[in-house]
């Protein structure tokens, strides 16, 4: 009876370790200093990475409410909005659904408020919105128009 290697029937056995299989793919110059130097440049880079999409995502909102913040204090005009509905997001927070007219034009826009301000549906209250890009409003909810 012939025996055959169990490399041959088993290419990577469960019971390898990574030095053992890095020595196998690579020759015995790969030791356990080796190993441990690609494990530390692996965490690094991971560090990094994250490090990286932090800035990004910090970045991002930056840049969104100076664009935001320029639109609205240098193209505003006010409009009358109504507001339609209401929404609450997934931590609970309230949001209001309103309407109004710009352009001859509706756009949609939402807001959160709190438990200081009761609006109800059907309410007419002032919206701040570029004229460049009506997409970006505010709503007012100092007054009410009613």
């Amino acid at each position: 009876m012939e025996t055959v290697p169990l490399s041959v029937v088993s290419h990577y056995p469960q019971s390898k370790s990574i030095f053992r299989l890095g020595q196998e793919r690579f020759g015995s110059e790969v030791n356990k200093e080796d190993l441990m130097k690609m494990k530390k440049i692996g965490k690094i880079i991971l560090e990094n990475l994250f490090a990286v999409l932090g800035l990004a995502f910090f970045l991002y909102f930056i840049i969104n409410f100076t664009y935001t913040h320029y639109h609205l204090s240098n193209y505003k005009e006010y409009s009358s909005e109504i507001i339609i509905d209401f929404e609450e997001d997934y931590r609970g927070n309230k949001i209001v659904i309103f309407e109004f007219e710009a352009d001859n034009r509706i756009f949609r826009g939402d807001a959160y408020f709190d438990d200081f301000v009761n609006p109800v549906i059907g309410e007419h209250y002032p919206v701040k919105y570029s004229m460049k890009n009506p997409n970006i409003s505010r709503m007012e909810f100092r007054q009410r128009l009613d």
